[in-house]
């Protein structure tokens, strides 16, 4: 990296590797032959936070400061836009691997959910816990977790890429104890990675 890292993802299916830097640049690489694919420096405001990579390792999301939430294509010339919505600190984003949706948490315990394919908010959970830190998709897309600073797991289960609850668009959200309610956890739960063995 050219400077020092705020965050890096990793796409496994496309083997690229994304780095942030602190200075709100964006470096995509290329993980077989270590060629660097691009190098985008951001408009941010801020300093950046959040870093997520998707499958296809041709979108990125970065989280930042004031609310900043910018996707980036690399598929061929680099295109940025602004995800508007967020109104505090975005600290972590999350692309749904089933789905062309993304989702994100910021520091007034905001949830918010995007389709990419209209770029439209297409939900906000409004938690009240504090500020959101942490996110997580499982791989089949049927559950999003949230943790906030005080270690509480928030659980969403998902229809569809959407929050379901009754036919509307919020199911079943609760406050979570991962004392309680994961013990054991499942062997692959992971909080701040893919949550891949949540069914």
């Amino acid at each position: 990296a050219s400077a020092p890292l705020a965050a890096t993802a990793y796409s496994p299916e496309s083997d690229r590797l994304a780095l942030l830097t602190r200075q709100g640049t964006v470096e995509l690489w290329a993980g077989r032959n270590q060629d660097i694919l691009a190098d985008v420096p951001l408009p941010l405001r801020g300093n950046p936070y959040a870093l997520a990579l998707d499958r296809t390792g041709e979108h990125i999301a970065v989280g930042a400061q004031y609310g900043e939430l910018l996707l980036l294509t690399v598929a061929g010339q680099p295109e940025i836009q602004s995800l508007a919505g967020h109104h505090n600190d975005v600290f972590d984003v999350a692309f749904f691997s089933q789905s062309p949706r993304l989702a994100g948490v910021d520091g007034d315990g905001v949830l918010q959910l995007w389709d990419l394919d209209t770029l439209t908010s297409v939900a906000r959970f409004e938690t009240g816990n504090g500020p959101l830190r942490a996110l997580a998709i499982s791989a089949n897309d049927r559950v999003l977790a949230a943790a906030d600073e005080h270690a509480n797991i928030r659980v969403w289960r998902l229809r569809n890429g959407y929050v379901s609850v009754g036919g509307t668009l919020v199911d079943r959200q609760r406050r979570t104890d991962p004392d309680t309610d994961f013990a054991p956890p499942p062997p692959a739960y992971f909080l701040l990675g893919a949550a891949t063995g949540v069914e």
